[in-house]
């Protein structure tokens, strides 16, 4: 049984990790197919200008299309460390927040996995939750984990509304830090009110 809801407008977009990957063809997208203002929040490198960096990448990506030159008039950059519970305290109004900022290492000696995967999105909850906005937030099917022992077994099947499976997810910081990621969002869905999905990426 899939959920289904109402379709609801786009407007404005907050977009986090613009500069990644997956990121840059969300951009990529909304600036081809969709009208509004496109915010992107970036790590701050010193005496780097965000919007260069933005468009820097973005050139390399695509090349000169006709969305590269749809930048200036619709995207706004600005620096900002989403890890920090005050990154957005600047930023008012309601968004379409999508988030596809992500740490994809599998394995690190400190916290930086965690602190990029949970925390920034305890935080974007949070935001949301204050401001009216809604979330997407970018999930991955190594949310899966491992099975072990047969558990769980070959005929379970991972899905948009299934979460714990009982599977192994505490052999991998990335696999962790990304479903305890999901886990609040859900939280956060059924609790407090977030308006948000979570799709699942193959690239997250």
């Amino acid at each position: 049984m899939v959920d289904c809801g109402e379709r609801q407008a786009i407007g404005d977009v907050l977009l986090t990790g613009a500069t990644g990957y997956l990121g840059m063809h969300m951009l990529n997208e909304l600036l081809t197919n969709y009208e509004g203002r496109i915010f992107c929040p970036l790590r701050a490198k010193i005496g780097e200008d965000a919007m260069h960096r933005l468009k820097t990448m973005f050139y390399y990506y695509f090349g000169k299309t006709p969305a590269f030159e749809r930048i200036d008039s619709r995207v706004t950059a600005f620096a900002a460390e989403v890890t920090q519970p005050d990154a957005l305290d600047g930023l008012s109004g309601q968004f379409m927040v999508v988030n596809c900022v992500a740490n994809v290492k599998h394995f690190s000696a400190g916290n930086d996995i965690e602190m990029v995967n949970i925390e920034s999105v305890r935080h974007l909850i949070t935001y949301c939750l204050r401001t009216g906005s809604r979330l997407i937030h970018i999930s991955t099917t190594s949310i899966a984990g491992l099975s072990v022992d047969g558990v769980p077994g070959p005929d379970v099947k991972l899905s948009e509304q299934t979460l714990w499976l009982g599977q192994n997810i505490d052999e991998n910081k990335y696999v962790y830090s990304k479903f305890k990621a999901e886990e609040l969002v859900l939280d956060a869905i059924a609790h407090h009110g977030l308006n948000a999905k979570s799709p699942i990426s193959s690239t997250a």
